[in-house]
């Protein structure tokens, strides 16, 4: 395909979703225009985080789990709210440690393509059942991976806060949203003005980190830019780590090849960023307009395979349903190589406002994404010297489009009314890449012949969706929040490696959604909410789907929640869950070897308990227990269908192998010196029990595994603060559980005790 032709193509996809959505909009408008004006207005953030009690903080308006802001103990299911002052005031450097540390019920583990989440019961190979969102935009990489290796990036200082949902969301966010979501609000310049700074230094990594920003307001605009970079050299695990990576003969080591100090030599490279990392992003707004844009680039060191028989890299093992083990060779490469992500968005909103009561707002995103793996000279050199290196491999590239309206009505002081629809388009492409250009264009062979690569898209689909939502508000206590959400999806125009029954295939899904919260007496309040959530199957699922045949997943999830406060500054929640998986996607290993619907639904069950008590301005404490466990997973699926591949259960039945069924997150931070010290210790724990009956993955993570860490902060002044963190005191050797067939990808080095040196500046 020329130039030329690819973008007569994408002028025509933007002509096409841009009529779409206009058209949407003006039929919005004209049903909705002669409603009754409204006798209340949605409610707005009003106080700073920063200056918030414990009872405010815990019922803070929640943005994104309805079309219309609410109270924390009014809006469906229970939402986790991580905010600026979490993460300075803890060990937290990244995404994945703020899941770990806060959120009830979920978990983020490593594996060779980055972080992993898991939640409630249910953790997979990738991202792809937890929407990661920007503001409501969705992140996900859709080729399969979701979204993975942004998640271990030591960039927060951008965001105000961050929301996380355990269980579908499928009326507000769409296909993705079927585990749950992470929702990422960036900050804006009228409440943080003036310039904010973080210099950070890893001891062990020989990481540095900085990060800095500038925000400011007018009359009528605001603005807040941003910039972080990040480096590393990884780090060499001073102990063999979880899998004991020596010479053994026994049934549960794999055997690996000699080495000095027992370690193959690419682990000196562990966790590094290399080269430098980095992040802009720039959120402007003026009156109604408002544009953010981020742009970001990560290499990062995850490939941890290990030295199998005969000098090959990586090993697997196969087991049967009787726990018998038998090594096999996994020859994937033979050097090192590094994950790398590098994506552009660039997200427009403009609302009009025709009254205090009734709005129309335009959502608009433009996203490309670059995603795979980059293999180093170092690594290609050693193995073949003399050859020139191939820089650039396996990167494949997504292109969206999306245009979303939003219609919100407040009709009385009872009733609100909020409807809208979204239209977007994605195509994908093989081996091109729109940033990383040094050694694309020509692939190499084995055999030393270089052979152009294919850079017109080879699939894509347009996406497509009709929701609304009704707010019922009887009294000042109780909220009725009923909604619906159509989705569509066609998979046009592309010719799919020579797959014609891809050629206007289409699937549909609905998402309803009731809730109903109360507030019994002051303080304490309960509420009831049914929701469900789908995911679209992605690029890959129809590339190496089983004929074809890959219908939508979908969950439908029942949650009750009550929340009290007792005396002073204690607050406690407790959630109950019961959700049922139906159609989940699976890699099949049969006859087909693809992607497949599983044959049958199960069900997850679980509960939480969280404490938070604050005595005084000067101490904080929280406690985290939650449980989970699928009640009527078939263990034939496991062991004697097609899909044990995949789907693997402990002892606890949890499935997708090895989410942890108890887990236990705890924190106490004290203040001394009125502020001037601040200290605070974690214990995260995570449990299940001990049965290879059930596992398949290495004894290493069957264990329970505690993480001690520990926070230590000094404000020089007002300006300056001087913060040190301590990760993994204990040195536990042991790994977070996680998705995991083999021995060949563990998070080696995560035994390691590591240290991080900040040095904070703020001028307002």
């Amino acid at each position: 395909m020329t130039l030329n032709a690819k973008i007569a193509v994408l002028l025509k996809i933007h002509n096409r979703l841009l009529a779409m959505c206009l058209i949407s909009a003006v039929i919005l408008y004209s049903a909705f225009l002669t409603s009754a004006s409204a006798d209340t207005s949605e409610e707005s953030l009003s106080k700073g985080l920063l200056d918030m009690s414990l009872e405010e903080l815990l019922n803070i308006n929640v943005q994104s789990s309805s079309f219309f802001q609410m109270e924390k103990n009014r809006a469906p299911g229970y939402v986790t709210i991580i905010d600026e002052e979490d993460v300075n005031e803890s060990s937290v450097r990244t995404l994945a440690d703020a899941i770990n540390h806060f959120v009830p019920g979920a978990q983020s583990s490593r594996r060779f393509f980055g972080a992993l989440v898991g939640q409630r019961g249910i953790s997979i190979d990738v991202n792809s059942k937890t929407a990661v969102l920007l503001d409501g935009t969705n992140l996900n990489q859709r080729t399969h991976m979701g979204y993975m290796l942004p998640l271990l990036l030591p960039f927060l200082n951008d965001m105000e806060r961050i929301e996380v949902f355990n269980g579908p969301s499928g009326l507000v966010h769409g296909t993705g949203a079927i585990s749950g979501y992470i929702n990422l609000i960036p900050k804006n310049g009228r409440d943080h003005p003036g310039v904010e700074s973080q210099v950070e230094w890893g001891i062990e990594e020989q990481l540095f980190k900085t990060e800095i920003s500038y925000g400011g307001f007018g009359k009528n605009s605001e603005w807040f830019a941003y910039l972080g970079m990040v480096t590393s050299d990884g780090l060499r695990p001073s102990q063999e780590g979880p899998l004991g990576l020596t010479k053994s003969n026994d049934s549960t080591t794999p055997p690996t090849k000699e080495f000095p100090d027992g370690l193959p030599d690419q682990y000196d490279h562990f966790g590094a960023f290399a080269p430098v990392n980095w992040k802009a992003s720039f959120n402007w707004r003026w009156n109604n307009l408002q544009v953010y844009t981020e742009f970001m680039d990560v290499y990062l060191n995850v490939d941890d395979l290990i030295d199998g028989p005969n000098g090959s890299r990586g090993l697997e093992w196969i087991i049967d349903k009787n726990g018998n083990r038998t090594f096999i060779e996994a020859v994937d490469r033979d050097y090192p190589i590094t994950r790398t992500h590098t994506h552009l968005l660039v997200r427009p909103k403009y609302k009009f406002e025709f009254s205090s009561d009734e709005s129309l707002e335009f959502v608009g995103s433009f996203y490309v994404v670059d995603s795979g793996t980059y293999d180093t000279d170092r690594g290609y050199k050693e193995i073949h010297p003399g050859e020139n290196p191939l820089r650039a491999h396996n990167i494949p590239s997504e292109i969206e489009y999306s245009l979303k309206t939003i219609y919100r009505k407040t009709i009385s002081a009872k009733y609100a009314f909020a409807a809208g629809g979204a239209v977007s388009s994605r195509a994908f492409y093989d081996q091109k890449s729109f940033f990383k250009s040094e050694g694309l264009g020509v692939e190499l062979r084995e055999n030393g012949r270089e052979q152009s690569l294919r850079e017109e898209s080879i699939f894509s689909w347009l996406e497509y969706s009709a929701f609304s939502e009704f707010v019922y508000s009887p009294g000042s206590k109780t909220t009725v929040l009923v909604g619906g959400r159509y989705d569509g999806v066609r998979y046009f125009d592309e010719q799919f490696r020579g797959s014609p029954w891809l050629w206007n295939k289409s699937h549909s899904a609905f998402s309803p959604r009731f809730s109903i919260a109360h507030e019994l007496k002051e303080g304490e309040s309960i509420k009831f909410s049914y929701q469900r959530g789908f995911r679209n199957p992605d690029m890959a699922n129809m590339e190496k789907g089983v004929v074809g045949n890959v219908e939508p997943e979908k969950m439908d999830s029942f949650e009750v929640n009550y929340s009290f406060s007792k005396g002073r500054g204690v607050h406690w929640d407790l959630n109950a869950y019961f959700n049922r998986l139906h159609n989940t996607i699976g890699w099949n290993s049969g006859a087909n070897n693809g992607f497949a619907n599983m044959p049958k639904s199960f069900s997850v069950f679980g509960t939480e308990v969280i404490l938070n008590y604050a005595p005084d301005d000067n101490r904080e404490f929280f406690l985290i227990y939650s449980y989970s466990r699928p009640v009527d997973f078939p263990k034939e699926i496991a062991f004697e269908s097609d899909f044990k591949g995949v789907i693997h259960v402990n002892a606890d039945r949890n499935v997708f192998s090895n989410f942890p069924a108890h887990q236990i997150k705890t924190a106490y931070l004290h203040r001394f010196f009125n502020g001037k010290l601040l200290v605070n210790l974690s214990l995260n724990q995570w449990y299940q029990k001990d049965d290879i009956s059930y596992m398949k993955a290495h004894p290493a993570y069957k264990s329970s595994r505690t993480e001690l860490d520990l926070a230590l902060r000094y404000k020089i002044s007002d300006s300056f603060a001087l913060k040190l963190i301590g990760q993994n005191l204990t040195e536990d050797t042991h790994a977070l559980p996680h998705y995991n067939s083999g021995a060949t990808k563990p998070p080696v080095g995560w035994g390691d005790r590591v240290f991080y040196l900040q040095l904070q500046y703020r001028f307002k």
